[in-house]
């Protein structure tokens, strides 16, 4: 519910569910975990 009332402010919300705790997906998947944070960055920082 959350995450649809995001996006009918920003469109270009993005959301990620993991198996992991509470900012622990680093230690879950260190390389998705990467890929998925400078993917965003990338996207929305350096091109935004």
């Amino acid at each position: 519910r959350f995450f649809e009332e995001v996006r009918k402010v920003n469109d270009r919300a993005e959301l990620w569910v993991t198996d992991a705790e509470h900012v622990k997906a680093y230690f879950l998947d260190p390389s998705a975990y990467r890929e998925r944070v400078v993917g965003f960055f990338r996207r929305w920082l350096l091109h935004g």
